[in-house]
């Protein structure tokens, strides 16, 4: 199994908040991950684009 982690400023999660459910993702803005090819399928599973 290969793990992946997600990054945000301090700045922007002090105005979005911590995104611990599906719907807060779905809201926020997101410009780069690593392993993408194995998170994209996942997000998008999930109703994020």
């Amino acid at each position: 199994m290969t793990s992946a982690g997600m990054y945000a400023a301090s700045a922007y999660i002090d105005r979005l908040g911590r995104p611990v459910t599906v719907e807060k993702l779905k809201s926020a803005d997101y410009f780069g991950f690593e392993f993408r090819e194995q998170l994209l399928p996942i997000f998008a599973d999930e109703g994020i684009r």
